[in-house]
Order: structure tokens, then C-alpha cells, then sequence
């Protein structure tokens, strides 16, 4: 639960270019907040919809109507660059022979 709110934080700081989340709030009270949903963060200026929604489904309070990065990642990919697309590890085809495991055993 915790891992995708903390996304979603990380996504807002990207869209804000750095800034503080949160700001204003105590380290206690945030943590409260949090814990019982009860604090969200603003849409930040110039963020596109796309990552707003993503966002807002990583802070869902209830942890079965999070959305799962698998998710995630498959909203996304239609906002690729061609570089990313080239170079991603995401894209890279399986190799079978490398997934697989030696086993020796000594007589």
C-alpha cells in the first residue's frame, strides 16, 4: 500500500520539479493524514491529466482500488518517445536461455 502512495508522491514531485509535498503540514500530521486518507495533493500547475489520474489512483485510500504498477506502466507507454522505446529494458525481447538455471550435481 504504502510502495504506490509514495509513487504517486513521486510522481507529484516530478511534476512540480522538486518541490516539498505537503508543505505546511508537521512530519506527524502528515503521517496521520495519510494513514487514514484524509490529505491529498493539488494537481500541480501544467501536469498533464494522464499523470494526475495516475496519481490520484496511486492515493486511492483503499488498497484493493489501487491500481497496480503493471497498470501503470501500460498507461503510459502510449506517451513514449522513440528514445525510450529503443533503449528501455521494458522493450527488450525475453531470452529464454537466460532465464534458465544450471543445475550440477556431484556424484
Amino acid at each position: 500500500g504504502i510502495i504506490f502512495r509514495s509513487f504517486g508522491v513521486l510522481l507529484w514531485e516530478i511534476a512540480t520539479l522538486a518541490e516539498q509535498p505537503y508543505q505546511g503540514y508537521g512530519n506527524e500530521e502528515v503521517v496521520h493524514y495519510v494513514r487514514y486518507g484524509n490529505i491529498t495533493l493539488e494537481r500541480p500547475p501544467n501536469c498533464p491529466e494522464i499523470l494526475h489520474k495516475l496519481m490520484r489512483a496511486c492515493w486511492t485510500f483503499s488498497p484493493g482500488d489501487r491500481i497496480s504498477f503493471r497498470l501503470i506502466v501500460d498507461k503510459l507507454v502510449p506517451y513514449e518517445n522513440e528514445d525510450f522505446r529503443l533503449n528501455a529494458y521494458y522493450h527488450t525481447k525475453p531470452h529464454p536461455e537466460q532465464d534458465q538455471i544450471l543445475i550440477v550435481t556431484s556424484d
